[in-house]
């Protein structure tokens, strides 16, 4: 995919949240990202850089490996956030280091089974009757936030 296959695809892409995928010749996926507005992340490919750096450098070859893109539109960038984790995990893209451990979005989890309910923070919710909030960007922020609802609410522990 060229700069100009970029522009082409620009045609098409909404000023929306999502995320997009490019894929190689043979239909692999090579990059999962994600936007606050897809087609203005994405125009940023087609820029060209006056002093390239090592960063801008591996963006090129991956552009030039890329020979399609495509994208979904998602509600909200937090939508598109854990649809950019998913998808990176399903694909274990080449140019996606990041997300590609085994980690996910911390939640918090609501036991209700027992008489006293419970207050936990879990990485993969389950159906077991239990209530899950989130899920939250930083597993630091979300440990302190539960250190403070355990103060405020007396749940067990």
């Amino acid at each position: 995919m060229s700069v100009d296959a970029i522009k082409q695809a620009l045609e098409r892409l909404p000023q929306s949240p999502g995320v997009y995928l490019m894929k190689d010749a043979a239909g692999k996926v090579i990059y999962v990202g994600k936007a606050k507005r897809l087609k203005t992340r994405v125009a940023n490919y087609a820029r060209q850089d006056p002093a390239p750096t090592y960063y801008r450098n591996k963006v090129e070859a991956m552009v030039e490996k890329a020979a399609s893109l495509e994208f979904v539109v998602t509600s909200s960038e937090k939508e598109a956030l854990l649809l950019e984790n998913t998808l990176i995990k399903r694909h274990r893209p080449h140019y996606n280091v990041d997300l590609r451990d085994g980690k996910t979005y911390p939640y918090f989890r609501l036991s209700l089974q027992h008489e006293y309910p419970r207050f936990s923070l879990v990485r993969r919710p389950v159906s077991d009757g239990a209530r899950y909030y989130g899920p939250f960007e930083s597993a630091g922020a979300a440990r302190k936030t539960l250190r403070w609802l355990q103060r405020i609410f007396p749940l067990r522990r």
